[in-house]
């Protein structure tokens, strides 16, 4: 399910508690430490992660940009601070495969993965 919100750019991490939407930020929330999402931040399709469990054991609610999304938010950090923006869940084409190649296990099989391994 897509869910459609607003933030604003208010530092280098993107803050749960500043998302306007409850139903994204239960969706954030669900997240394990570290697992990554992918996000339509103000029209930029990127990657981001759930920052890792605190030493204390505690979880911390915000996402870190990952790859090319990183210099897309810190940019917006450094010259936008402030900004309310739109964000919303999107579904990659990778994230959709390897979702789907779980259900089909026979995709997986030993003998597929002989005979497919040189391609």
């Amino acid at each position: 399910m897509t869910h459609i919100a607003h933030t604003k750019v208010e530092d280098v991490t993107m803050w749960f508690k500043h998302v306007d939407s409850a139903a994204l930020r239960a969706r954030l929330e669900a997240l394990d430490s570290e697992e990554e999402i992918a996000l339509e931040v103000q029209n930029v399709v990127g990657r981001w992660r759930r920052m890792r469990t605190g030493r204390d054991g505690r979880r911390v609610n915000g996402l870190r940009p990952v790859g090319p999304m990183k210099d897309v938010w810190l940019g917006w950090f450094e010259t936008e601070k402030g900004k309310v923006v739109t964000v919303r869940t999107v579904t990659m084409a990778d994230d959709f495969s390897g979702a789907a190649s779980a259900l089909m296990v026979e995709w997986t099989s030993p003998e597929d993965e002989a005979a497919f391994a040189g391609l």
